[in-house]
């Protein structure tokens, strides 16, 4: 007798598409967590690569580097936000603590930065080399933009193209807002705020050690990652700046009919302005007192950084929650984009005796 083998039913090929379907819808999005949680880790490594190359020219000048070094000769005039003396980056300056002394050495400083002719040096030559220890394994944008453009955002170029310049996901926060950061360019003084400006570690200024700062190595920012695509040239210094609070936002803390936020002394844990009393949970070192929540890095400070007026973003990433920071003793720790304005602004800060938020 003929023996019939049973087929699948239709009921069951469907039965095992769906759970086909259901594993890919499951195992997917894990796969990605997994990709972004090592792209995070390689941008971590990339700047504690960086952050050992600040401090070892630390230990060899005496100093952190500036953020921003002008071409030798030039004028005070020259210097209050024109784009015509941007000068060279601080990346530059650590570029033979990166094992890139052949780009140290390939140019002259004293020849302006933004000139790819000058004399015989081949400025443009060296600023269109990759680094790749500069951008985030997450970024999403191109990695050459335009070595000059005139009174425009530089267009992003194919690495190909003769007239790149690599960027830079990775700048230094010189000073918690502009008004700060402009008195290293001619500026005045703020008087709502701080005695010591600019109030960040790495900017135009810095003449100091890293040990020398005053609210502790580990409890502030020197550099921070940043989504910026076109005014982020590696060799610019004006560009390889950035500040940490835009003018478009209004962080503030109450007292009385009074709203502000730039609070002349820092952060007080005794100061009732800062919270209400009914709400105090000391916590541990006063970690427990809340500050003014405000969601700080999914904002953009476009037309707000004088010295770089085509900039777009400050501190933020292509990372879906957090953006990457490097702190002075070399530790890098990913800081929420959701972080209290108040809190990330006593990061900034590296003279405020203003308390830092336990991490």
């Amino acid at each position: 007798m003929k023996k019939f083998r049973r087929g699948i039913t239709v009921v069951e090929l469907l039965v095992v598409i769906l759970m086909i379907a259901l594993l890919v819808a499951i195992l997917l999005p894990a796969r990605e967590v997994a990709r972004e949680a090592g792209r995070r880790t390689a941008c971590k490594n990339n700047m504690k690569q960086l952050g050992n190359a600040i401090l070892m020219y630390d230990e060899q000048h005496g100093t952190l580097p500036k953020s921003h070094y002008l071409p030798a000769g030039a004028t005070d005039e020259e210097v209050p936000f024109d784009l015509n003396s941007r000068g060279w980056s601080w990346t530059y300056q650590i570029t033979p603590f990166m094992e890139r002394n052949d780009l140290y050495k390939a140019v002259d400083p004293n020849d302006p930065a933004n000139n790819p002719d000058q004399d015989n040096i081949d400025v443009l030559g060296v600023a269109g080399n990759q680094i790749p220890v500069l951008t985030c394994p997450s970024y999403s944008g191109g990695r050459w933009v335009e070595h000059q453009a005139a009174d425009r955002r530089p267009k992003a170029l194919g690495e190909d193209d003769p007239r790149r310049c690599f960027l830079s996901n990775y700048k230094p926060v010189a000073a918690s807002t502009m008004d700060s950061l402009a008195v290293a360019y001619g500026g005045p003084v703020p008087t709502g705020y701080g005695t010591v400006h600019p109030d960040g570690a790495i900017h135009p200024e810095t003449d100091y050690p890293v040990d020398a700062i005053a609210d502790g190595m580990s409890n502030t920012i020197l550099l921070a990652e940043s989504a910026e695509q076109a005014n982020s040239r590696w060799i610019y210094g004006n560009e390889m700046e950035m500040i940490g609070l835009p003018e478009t936002a209004a962080p503030k803390y109450h007292y009385g009919s009074t709203v502000t936020y730039a609070y002349p002394d820092g952060f007080n844990p005794d100061d009732p302005r800062w919270y209400e009393e009914t709400e105090i949970d000391e916590g541990e070192n006063g970690s427990g007192l809340p500050f003014v929540s405000w969601n700080y890095m999914e904002l953009s400070y476009e037309g707000h950084q004088t010295n770089n007026p085509h900039a777009q973003y400050g501190p933020s990433s292509d990372h879906p929650a957090t953006v990457n920071h490097l702190f002075g003793d070399a530790s890098v720790w990913s800081v929420s984009k959701n972080i209290d304005a108040a809190a990330y602004n006593f990061l900034i800060t590296r003279e405020a005796g203003d308390m830092a938020p336990p991490r």
